[in-house]
């Protein structure tokens, strides 16, 4: 049987870098040699969607008293709420030779706005975000005669990672409890923790890649996605969309036509990348709005042939985390069942 591993711990929000109240919890398992992390929160306040980039801690070698915080995800936070989801090799986290055994504990937060920063420790009650250094979502350690070295520190750059899975409502725990480190039992999830009636709000439910994933760590990949009957068979799939669908008067040029309503699973089957298949910003907008826009480009140079739009209102919050996640431009809609006059189409052509 292979080893198998557990840590539970409550994760606290550090507003001015001082230790507050309890904002959810997180969850780190390794069974059959996969890694499993899972971060709920709850009570993470903002004026509007916002994403949050999610991190594991390390001790800082021959600097006692600092953390190394490498990337690994981000979570959107949307009415105080938030869930990420993913797995890793316990061996090689996200291939920057960290292991599952060295994790001091979860971070989640914006290095250019400790206010909002979060954290989960397996063992120390406190951490100092001012010396947490945050590294590259590209980093590599060394191991040199036994010991781990590090590469020289490159500046700090916030780096948005991917997203993953889906945030749920939970009820935070009791806020003074001690963190719970367990091993060797099931974990338990987030259906045992009722819904706050307090909380209001859209809830943000994205698809998880999780399976997919894990897959992919247990079998490589062996086929080419990429080669040309893979993009004749969606191309196919993607016309098929088009003969059973009521056309949606969307805008007022006819660049962006035969506009028809989908969902995130059509999409799916022929749109290729990250562009659907951790796309956070895209299923807030179906959630919201309970639709995708799909259409035809006309004629161009880009060799484009279609557009996805994801509605929403524009504003800067939202053209910042519209942009995070692909979609960098804004097309106003004169739709009349949607007559706010902000509304419109965060789009992206394919």
């Amino acid at each position: 049987m292979k080893e198998f591993k557990r840590l539970v711990s409550y994760i606290y929000s550090y507003p001015g870098g001082v230790k507050d109240k309890n904002v959810g919890f997180a969850k780190a398992e390794v069974r059959n040699g996969i890694f499993g992390l899972s971060v709920n929160l709850m009570g993470v306040y903002r004026d509007t969607p916002e994403g949050f980039s999610i991190y594991l801690i390390f001790d800082r070698t021959k600097k006692q008293g600092t953390y190394n915080l490498l990337p690994v995800g981000s979570v959107i936070i949307n009415g105080g709420k938030g869930r990420y989801q993913d797995i890793f090799n316990p061996d090689n986290i996200a291939s920057s030779g960290y292991t599952f055994s060295q994790i001091k504990g979860i971070g989640v937060l914006k290095p250019d706005d400790n206010y909002y920063s979060c954290f989960s420790l397996w063992e120390a009650d406190e951490i100092n975000p001012s010396k947490c250094v945050y590294l590259p979502k590209d980093y590599v350690i060394k191991e040199e005669n036994s010991e781990v070295t590090e590469e020289p520190e490159k500046p700090k750059v916030h780096e948005e990672p991917e997203v993953h899975d889906a945030p749920v409502m939970t009820e935070k725990p009791e806020a003074h409890e001690a963190p719970v480190v367990t091993e060797g039992s099931d974990m338990p999830g987030a259906s045992d923790m009722p819904v706050s009636p307090s909380q209001s709000g859209p809830v943000f439910v994205p698809v998880s890649n999780f399976e997919k994933k894990k897959e992919t760590i247990q079998q490589p990949e062996n086929q080419n996605l990429h080669d040309v009957s893979d993009v004749d068979f969606k191309i196919d799939f993607a016309e098929k969309l088009f003969l059973h669908a009521d056309y949606i008067n969307a805008f007022d040029d006819d660049y962006y036509y035969d506009c028809i309503e989908v969902t995130p699973e059509m999409l799916k089957r022929f749109v290729p990348g990250e562009l659907t298949d951790n796309n956070s910003f895209m299923m807030h907008g179906f959630y919201t709005y309970r639709h995708l826009l799909f259409g035809r480009v006309a004629a161009n140079t880009n060799g484009t042939r279609y557009f996805i739009g994801i509605p929403g209102m524009y504003s800067n919050k939202e053209r910042y985390l519209a942009t995070m996640f692909g979609f960098n431009s804004f097309k106003k809609s004169h739709r009349s069942d949607y007559p706010n006059p902000y509304f419109g189409y965060w789009y992206a052509e394919i």
